[in-house]
């Protein structure tokens, strides 16, 4: 008897018309699990692309049909309040409103609308998501103080909500009710090739395609970056630490109240904006005007500037933090303001947390999440914004947030059985793959982490054990990669047997490469053979299946680099005799 079971991997990968640094690469927008922070209430986004909320909700800004504040997460209701929001991609906090990003390009809003935040032409608040109207083809989304940005596929920047400083960017400070599109330097024409937006209390970080940065808005304490301290409702340019040019090869951005912060290709980070309490992490509290390179940080890949405090992930997955820590914002175990980075404790408070994914800085709270999933928060827990069932109190160091995991459904409807009884438990992460890059002309995809699984509760020998690797129609809005080609590196995984308590008890595997990484290309749309087990599954009970990080690594060569590709990437496991 056949017994198989599939998992299917759909990924909609979207890669911006853009390049960067003498076009050696592009800038991908992937699906990604992420958390973030608003200025009392607190976002997810799960693999399988429902939002989760908590904190305070007086305004409607966790999107849940009420005003009740929560202290655990709560999903995100559908409009009108029906079932959920789903195929959400991206998500963003808000001082007191909530933004959400779909897979098909729409925008949706949620909270509180005073100042026109939400963008329907209202300024009435709303308790569940809205579509904004009129506004297609988004890519990049942002939520700011009662106000709002986003990207379009196009490059073009368009904003709503207060005005007051020009943190809109039209030209003038004014409010505005709808979306209106962010003007060029100097108020002529408009702002174009821009991949990445970030906004702050009251001013704006854009990243462009070739690595430089636009900023306007307030500008007191030199937080545009500009050597200035002037406020200005147009972009301008960043420049670079000796204001004798452009800051170059900035590859992520993030505005934080009244600082900035800039990361380039290297892993180098460069901050600006008000300093007096450490918040840019260069061991003074001397305010910057222009970018300023930090020398006690390298390696970055991550970071976020909240009120007064900064947070980064290096390449190794330890997080770094520094700034105001009045409420124990920082993570380090104590209550003590930091000028230069500390590395942030793990919840037991005597090891570092690791494995860091996603991270969001925001007012007097933090969140992180990690490889496994698992959502940590730390810093102020008023009004349940923490999510771990307190409202009161002060947390100096991160706590996890119990009975929650953002990697939750993501395998589930990729399971299929053809014959056979068994189930999968224990599964750990998902078989995503890490971001991508698109350099000269090749994509890159790489395992996230560490993927395993369990099988239990099957009868019979299980042998034969084989994997097929399909991708398929990777195409973009211009032509097919049907003639493209698809090299792979890989290693080997392990099937283990365990006992009545799950300890490993040896070794069925391994699950050994059949496919031989250096063979040469491999034609799209073609299944090709990839692995086979070394030995057989012969007793009933539970065995593990690990698959390390370094199991499959893919690249295609493709004949166009600009476009929005999409396909799909199909890993079936099979056994049978």
């Amino acid at each position: 008897m056949k017994r198989k079971f599939k998992i299917v991997l759909l990924l909609t990968l979207v890669i911006s018309p853009t390049t960067f640094i003498n076009d050696e690469s592009v800038k991908a927008l992937t699906i990604q699990e992420k958390v973030s922070a608003g200025k009392e209430h607190s976002l997810a986004l799960k693999k399988n692309g429902a939002v989760w909320a908590w904190g305070e909700n007086s305004d409607g800004q966790l999107g849940i049909n009420n005003t009740t504040d929560q202290n655990i997460p709560v999903q995100v209701v559908g409009e009108n309040g029906i079932g959920f929001l789903e195929n959400i991609i991206d998500i963003s906090a808000g001082t007191d409103h909530s933004i959400a990003l779909k897979d098909d390009g729409t925008v949706w809003i949620w909270g509180a609308n005073d100042d026109g935040q939400l963008g329907n032409g209202t300024t009435v608040d709303k308790i569940t998501p809205i579509k904004v109207p009129n506004l297609t083809n988004v890519v990049e989304i942002s939520a700011g103080w009662s106000y709002t940005h986003i990207v379009k596929s196009d490059g073009s920047v368009w904003a709503w909500g207060r005005g007051t400083s020009g943190e809109l960017g039209i030209g003038a400070t004014i409010q505005s009710l709808i979306p209106i599109q962010v003007v060029g330097v100097g108020g002529t024409g408009f702002l174009g090739n821009i991949v990445d937006i970030s906004t702050g209390e009251q001013h704006v970080l854009a990243l462009k395609n070739d690595g430089t940065v636009y900023s306007w808005g307030m500008g007191a304490s030199g937080r545009l970056g500009t050597d200035a301290t002037v406020n200005s409702n147009t972009p301008l340019k960043v420049v670079n630490e000796t204001n004798t040019g452009d800051l170059l090869n900035i590859q992520k951005i993030s505005a934080g109240y009244n600082h900035s912060m800039a990361l380039a290709q290297d892993g180098s980070l460069y901050v600006w904006g008000n300093n007096d309490i450490g918040q840019l992490g260069i061991g003074s509290y001397n305010t910057k005007n222009k970018p300023y390179k930090m020398i006690s940080l390298t390696n970055v890949k991550e970071i976020s500037a909240g009120i007064g405090f900064s947070m980064a992930v290096k390449v190794d997955g330890t997080l770094w933090s520094w700034g105001g820590n009045t409420e124990g914002e920082l993570g380090i175990g104590n209550y003590t303001d930091k000028n230069n980075p500390n590395q942030v404790l793990n919840e037991d408070g005597t090891s570092f947390i690791s494995n860091v994914t996603s991270i969001s800085a925001a007012n007097l709270h933090s969140l992180a999440t990690t490889t496994n999933g698992s959502v940590f928060s730390w810093g102020d827990a008023s009004s349940g914004k923490l999510g771990n069932g307190i409202n009161t109190g002060l947390f100096n160091k991160p706590v996890k947030i119990n009975d929650f995991n953002i990697n939750d459904g993501a395998i589930d409807a990729g399971l299929t059985i053809d014959s056979g009884q068994f189930k999968m438990t224990d599964i750990t992460n998902t078989m995503a793959f890490e971001d991508y890059t698109l350099g000269k002309e090749e994509v890159s995809l790489t395992l996230k982490s560490p993927f395993s699984f369990s099988v239990e509760d099957f009868t019979g020998t299980w042998s034969g054990w084989k994997a097929n690797l399909k991708v398929a129609g990777f195409k973009n809005n211009t032509q097919d990669l049907i003639e493209s080609t698809l090299t792979s590196n890989c290693t080997n995984a392990l099937v283990y047997d365990t006992d009545e308590l799950g300890v490993k008890t040896g070794i069925n595997g391994p699950i050994s490469n059949e496919f031989t990484c250096s063979a040469g290309n491999i034609p799209f749309d073609t299944t090709f053979p990839l692995i086979t087990a070394a030995a057989s599954v012969n007793t009933a009970g539970k065995h593990i299946f690990e698959f390390p990080k370094e199991f499959l690594s893919l690249s295609f060569s493709n004949k166009s680099k600009f476009g929005n590709y999409t396909g799909e990437v199909m890993l079936t496991l099979t056994t049978g005799p």
